[in-house]
């Protein structure tokens, strides 16, 4: 398969002596559409993987390349293009603005307003869009966010625990939608939790512990979401 994006020795620390490390000597790589899930336990380092991967952090050391790119050598400007154009982000909390509509939320970051209303009804919120955030529940205001990442039309899709503050029935409908976005549309997606059933549905699998990735597994039959029981 086709690698997307990659990383080498990818270390993250903190401290003024750089003594605690969240993330240490982590190599993986992202195939092009594919649902890759990363799994472990609070505080493995998922989340810091995640957003250097993403461009929204900085490493301590190592390397990350986006299609042969070395976006660790990257400038500012260039970092942050990386994002806007190539980046999309969804998480647990949502981070949508309460001061306004569903669409002008997604107006923000969409590239062709006139791709807004395809958008919704693909998120099945086109009834939704003159709502405010407030009035929808948390698996509407997921799918927000998730209508918001695909107005930017990203190459890669990272998902930092989308389903940790839904109920079993949203995570469903969430997890759906996501599957969906691979299988039917060829995006890349990758999802970050602590729910080992979500590994189910990936195509591949890396399990993290103490800032490391301890395991990568192929899985040859990924389950759909509507075979997992919750």
């Amino acid at each position: 398969m086709e690698k997307i994006l990659s990383c080498e020795n990818l270390t993250k620390t903190y401290g003024k002596d750089g003594s605690f490390y969240a993330l240490k000597n982590v190599s993986m790589h992202i195939n092009k559409s594919e649902l890759l899930v990363i799994v472990g336990t609070s505080g493995s380092g998922k989340s810091t993987l995640l957003n250097l991967l993403s461009g929204i952090d900085k490493c301590s050391k190592g390397a990350i390349y986006f299609n042969n790119q070395n976006i660790t050598k990257f400038n500012e400007k260039k970092i942050n293009n990386y994002i806007k154009n190539n980046i999309g982000f969804i998480y647990q909390s949502y981070n949508l603005i309460n001061e306004l509509t569903i669409y002008e939320n997604i107006l923000l970051t969409c590239n062709n307003k006139n791709d807004i209303d395809t958008i919704l009804k693909k998120v099945n919120l086109l009834d939704k869009k003159n709502a405010y955030p407030k009035s929808l529940s948390g698996g509407e205001q997921q799918r927000v966010a998730i209508a918001r990442a695909l107005s930017k039309r990203f190459d890669i899709l990272f998902c930092d625990e989308p389903t940790g503050a839904l109920d079993s029935t949203n995570s469903e409908q969430i997890l759906t939608l996501l599957e969906n976005l691979v299988r039917k549309d060829g995006k890349t997606i990758v999802i970050v939790t602590h729910n080992n059933d979500i590994c189910k549905i990936a195509d591949r699998i890396y399990t993290m512990k103490n800032g490391q990735i301890i395991e990568e597994k192929v899985n040859e039959t990924p389950a759909s979401v509507k075979e997992i029981r919750w």
